[in-house]
C-alpha cells in the first residue's frame, strides 16, 4: 500500500481446507511429492520447487506465541485507514462521485479477492513467512525469483519508509509554521520511528495499531466537519465551489494518476503473507480481512463523496490543504503518520533479520528464539539502516513523488495483482484443467497443466507415482523431446478425460475473472509507468522539482 503523492499536494488547477505439512520421511514421497502435506504444487514443479516443498515438509500452521485474529485486524486497521484516506477527495475531483466510488468499490473488491487467494495459497503452503517466498512458489521454485521478489520488497519498503519521512517533516511544518528546517524534522521523524520498529514482534506493535487506526478515524471525521463548517476552501479565488457527478477533465494523465491514487492506497498485500505466517490461528484471518475492509471502503466513500462536495475545484491531496485550519486534523494523524513506516520497516527488517540469521543461534526459530546480544544487535543495526536510507532516499531525490509512483506501478501491479491472478491457478486444479483446455497454449504446456491438475489429487501414493511422476524434472517421460505431437495430444486427451477435476461454470468464471486482475496489473505495470515518467517530464518543465537536502517549508500555511 501506499499512500499520498506530495507532488499532488496543490490545487486541481495545477473454502479451501487448512493445510497441514507432515514429514512422511518416505524416500518414495519425497520423490513424488505425495504423503500428507500440503497438496499444493506448481503447474511445473522443477528441483527447485521440489526442494522447496521438502524443506518445508515439517511445518505446521500458526504461531502459538503470535497474532490473535483481533490484533492482525489492528495491523490492517494500521495499513489502511490512514493518511492516504484524505487522497480521496483529490481523486474524486478529477474522476467525480460517480466516478471516484466506482473506482473505490471495483478495486475494493478486487482486493479484497486477492487478499483471500493470498490467504488460501498461504494455507495450501505452510511454512511461507514473507512474500518472497510465494515469488519463488509462483513461478516454478526457481531461486532468481526469490531474489527478485526481494529486490521489490526492499524498494518498496523504503521507499515508503522514505515517504512517511516526507510526510513527516510536512506535518512538523504545518503544526509548527515551520519551526525547523525541513531536513531536521525529517531526521527527527526517521528517528522517532526507528525507535517504534524496534519490538521484533508484530504483537508488540499491535496496541500501536489500535491507537494509530483510533487517531486516524478521529482526524478524518474531524477534517470532514471541518471541510463542512468553513467559509470557504483554500485557494479561494471568487469562483463559486462546484463538484460533478463525472470526469471533471478529458486530460488522460491526469485521470489515470487519481485512478492509480486510489488503487495504491487500497493495495496492501505485500505485508499479508507475515501478518498469516504469524497469527496463533491462520484460518481466521478472513475475520480481520472483512471487518477492516468494511470499515476502510465506507471511510473512503464518504470522505471523498463528502469532502469533494464541500471542497470541489480547490481540493487538494492531502485534504487538510484545503482547510483553513489544518492543524488540529494534523495532530491527531501524527501516529497514523509514523505507523505506517514502521509496519512496512518492521516486515523488512523481520525478513532481513531471518536471512541473515538463519542457521545460527541468533535466528528467531532457534533455542534461544533470537535473544542474544548478536541478534538484539543485528536487529538494531538494521532497523536504524532502514530508517536512515529511507532519510536520505527522501532528501536526495529531488522528484521522489514522481519516483515513488512510477515504483509503485512497478511494484505494486505485481503485488496487487497479477501475482494473484497466477497464484489463483496455483491452488486450483480446476483451473489448470481449464487452461489445459485452451487450443491457443502450446500443446506441451497444456499437457503440463493437466498432468499438475491430476498430481494434486490425494490419492495413494501407487497412483500418485502413475500420475505425478512425470512433472519432475527427472521424468524421462517429462523430458522426451522426440515424443510427436499426435501423442501429446492422445495423452492430452486421456488427461483431461480421466481428471477428476472437471471445471464448472463457476470455475469458467473465476479463471476468466482472475486472467482479467493479471491483465490489470500488466496495464498498471505498462501505462502506469508511462504516465509516472510523463508526469516527472512534467514536474522538469513546470519547475516544481526541488533541491536535494533543502530546508524549504514544505508544510500548509494555515
Amino acid at each position: 500500500m501506499t499512500t499520498t503523492y506530495p507532488d499532488k499536494w496543490r490545487p486541481r488547477s495545477a473454502s479451501t481446507d487448512t493445510a497441514t505439512a507432515t514429514a512422511t520421511g518416505s524416500d518414495h514421497e519425497k520423490q513424488t511429492g505425495a504423503g500428507d502435506r500440503t497438496n499444493s504444487t506448481s503447474p511445473v514443479v522443477d528441483d527447485g520447487l521440489q526442494k522447496l516443498a521438502d524443506d518445508r515438509s515439517s511445518v505446521t500452521l500458526g504461531n502459538p506465541n503470535g497474532l490473535t485474529w483481533i490484533q492482525t485486524s489492528a495491523l490492517l486497521g494500521t495499513e489502511y485507514i490512514s493518511l492516504a484516506i484524505l487522497s480521496f477527495p483529490w481523486s474524486f475531483s478529477y474522476l467525480g462521485i460517480v466516478g471516484g466510488i466506482l473506482v473505490t468499490l471495483v478495486t475494493q473488491a478486487i482486493v479484497v479477492y486477492t487478499s483471500m487467494i493470498l490467504w488460501r495459497f498461504c494455507m495450501q503452503n505452510p511454512g511461507i513467512k514473507h512474500i518472497c517466498d510465494i515469488g519463488q512458489i509462483l513461478f516454478g521454485g526457481h531461486r532468481i525469483f526469490y531474489e527478485l521478489t526481494m529486490l521489490g520488497l526492499v524498494i518498496n519498503n523504503i521507499l515508503i519508509a522514505a515517504l512517511h519521512c516526507l510526510t513527516g517533516s510536512i506535518m512538523l511544518n504545518t503544526v509548527t509554521d515551520h519551526g525547523l528546517c525541513t531536513v531536521a524534522f525529517a531526521g527527527f521523524v526517521a528517528l522517532v520511528s526507528a525507535i517504534f520498529t524496534l519490538p521484533r514482534q508484530f504483537s508488540q506493535l499491535s496496541w500501536l495499531g489500535w491507537v494509530s487506526a483510533i487517531c486516524m478515524f478521529s482526524s478524518i471525521v474531524v477534517a470532514m466537519v471541518f471541510s463542512a463548517v468553513q467559509n470557504h476552501p483554500v485557494g479561494y479565488d471568487g469562483t463559486p465551489v462546484h463538484f460533478k457527478a463525472g470526469a471533471t477533465t478529458s486530460d488522460f494523465i491526469s485521470v489515470f494518476s487519481a485512478t492509480e491514487n486510489i488503487i495504491y492506497t487500497l493495495v496492501g498485500t505485500i505485508v499479508i503473507p507475515s501478518f498469516v505466517a504469524d497469527m496463533k490461528e491462520p484460518r481466521d484471518f478472513p475475520k480481520a480481512l472483512y471487518i477492516v475492509s468494511i470499515v476502510e471502503v465506507l471511510l473512503m466513500v464518504i470522505c471523498g463523496t463528502l469532502m469533494y462536495s464541500y471542497l470541489g475545484q480547490y481540493t487538494v491531496a492531502p485534504v487538510f490543504g484545503s482547510l483553513q485550519n489544518a492543524k488540529i486534523p494534523y495532530y491527531l494523524a501524527i501516529p497514523a503518520i509514523l505507523m505506517i513506516g514502521v509496519l512496512y520497516a518492521s516486515v523488512l527488517d523481520q525478513f532481513l533479520y531471518m536471512r541473515i540469521t538463519k542457521g545460527t543461534r541468533h535466528a528467531i526459530d532457534s533455542v534461544s528464539r533470537g535473544n542474544t546480544a548478536g541478534g538484539w544487535a543485528i536487529w538494531t543495526g538494521l532497523v536504524f539502516a532502514t530508517w536512515a536510507l529511507g532519510f536520505v532516499v527522501a532528501q536526495v531525490i529531488p522528484f521522489f513523488s514522481d519516483l515513488l509512483s512510477l515504483m509503485a506501478s512497478l511494484l505494486d501491479s505485481a503485488f496487487g495483482f497479477y501475482f494473484w491472478g497466477v497464484a489463483y491457478f496455483h491452488i486450483n486444479p480446476q483451473a489448470r484443467v481449464w487452461l489445459a483446455r485452451i487450443p491457443l497454449l502450446p500443446i506441451s504446456w497444456r499437457v503440463k497443466l493437466a498432468r499438475s491438475a491430476a498430481a494434486i489429487e490425494p490419492i495413494d501414493v501407487g497412483a500418485r507415482k502413475e500420475l505425478g511422476q512425470p512433472l519432475e524434472h527427472h521424468s524421462h517421460d517429462h523430458h522426451n523431446h522426440h515424443e510427436s505431437s499426435s501423442d501429446s495430444k492422445q495423452k492430452l486427451q486421456a488427461l483431461l478425460a480421466n481428471t477428476p477435476h472437471q471445471p464448472t461454470r463457476w470455475t469458467t468464471a473465476e479463471c476468466l475473472l482472475n486472467i482479467v486482475i493479471i491483465a490489470i496489473g500488466i496495464l498498471i505495470l505498462t501505462v502506469g509507468s508511462w504516465v509516472s515518467v510523463a508526469s516527472i517530464i512534467r514536474s522538469y518543465r513546470a519547475g516544481t522539482v526541488g533541491r536535494p537536502f533543502s530546508c524549504a517549508n514544505n508544510g500548509f500555511v494555515v
